[in-house]
């Protein structure tokens, strides 16, 4: 039977290392879960939170928080 390892992390809002990609085609950033102790590569879920222009994004999630 094998069992399930989960790692999670986050950044600070404000201080992710967005790169562009392949001009203005979108963005990436590279993340570094060696730590986490995998020993085959892991499937990743990734997401992008802020404040607005979250309907512009398109092939991730997207946490939007609604202004007061």
């Amino acid at each position: 039977m094998s069992s399930i390892k989960i790692g999670s992390g986050e950044t600070p809002a404000g201080s992710t290392a967005w790169q562009a990609y392949n001009g203005t085609e979108g963005v990436f950033v590279d993340v570094n879960t060696s730590g986490a102790g995998f020993t085959t590569t892991p499937n990743y879920v990734a997401s992008i939170a802020g404040k607005t222009g979250h309907w512009e994004t398109t092939g991730g999630s997207a946490i939007y928080r609604k202004k007061l």
